[in-house]
């Protein structure tokens, strides 16, 4: 259990989904090990099988360390399945038990946004940043939600705040190059082709530093997650 953790913590998922299950063996009704095993799954993208097995611990009758995170990534593996509406239900489940989770609150936030709600997902992006500026402060996760939030606020056709949401974002979090393209849009948008420009450029050099096309449309959003993020 000890080697898996470890593994998890830095990011081994395949490594730490084989010592889940030589701990499994021995232990096949142990739910603990198996919802751990379900989230190094998760974490490699193998969401069907992820929500399955997370299901399933979830369904079992007692307590046991890690139950209360089962909704949290429930809700990930719902959202990238395609299927924001039961994602955003896991998410909020997850925050009435534990309140204090940035990540499910952003969560709900990008799951509202997916479902066409940009009011109700503001709310809960805001609600995010004050989780986040009360805790640790994660750079790189506070960077992501600014951005969103700035998402949020272009829908609702409030281009200037949302501009500012995109630069704080990307202050956070320079390797965002998606951030900066926003960031570009809203310049552009506000008329100030100077800051508008530059923001292309730093768009560029954020798209060199981490290896994806420089010259391409934008693609996916850098990976939502926090948890995951």
């Amino acid at each position: 259990m000890d080697l898996g953790l470890q593994l998890l913590d830095r990011g081994s998922y395949p490594e730490a989904q084989v010592a889940f299950e030589a701990v499994l063996v021995d232990h096949p009704d142990h739910p603990r090990p198996r919802l751990l095993r379900a989230i190094a799954i998760q974490k490699q993208g193998n969401y069907a099988v992820a929500l399955e097995e997370l299901e399933e611990v979830g369904s079992r009758s007692g307590d046991f360390k890690g139950r209360d995170s089962i909704d949290h990534f429930r809700g990930w593996c719902l959202f990238y399945l395609g299927r924001p509406r039961e994602a955003e239900a896991a998410f909020a489940a997850h925050l009435a038990s534990t309140p204090g989770s940035a990540d499910s609150a952003f969560g709900r936030g990008v799951s509202l946004l997916e479902l066409g709600r940009p009011d109700a997902a503001l709310d809960a992006l805001d609600l995010a940043l004050e989780i986040e500026t009360a805790g640790a402060g994660r750079r790189r996760s506070v960077g992501k939600t600014w951005i969103r939030r700035g998402d949020a606020l272009w829908e609702l056709g409030r281009t200037e705040e949302a501009t500012r949401s995109f630069h704080k974002g990307v202050i956070q979090f320079s390797d965002h190059y998606e951030g900066w393209a926003k960031l570009g849009r809203g310049h552009e948008r506000l008329g100030d082709a100077e800051k508008a420009e530059w923001a292309r450029r730093e768009e560029r050099r954020a798209r060199i530093r981490v290896g994806a096309p420089v010259d391409g449309p934008v693609g996916a959003e850098v990976e939502e997650t926090a948890g995951d993020r």
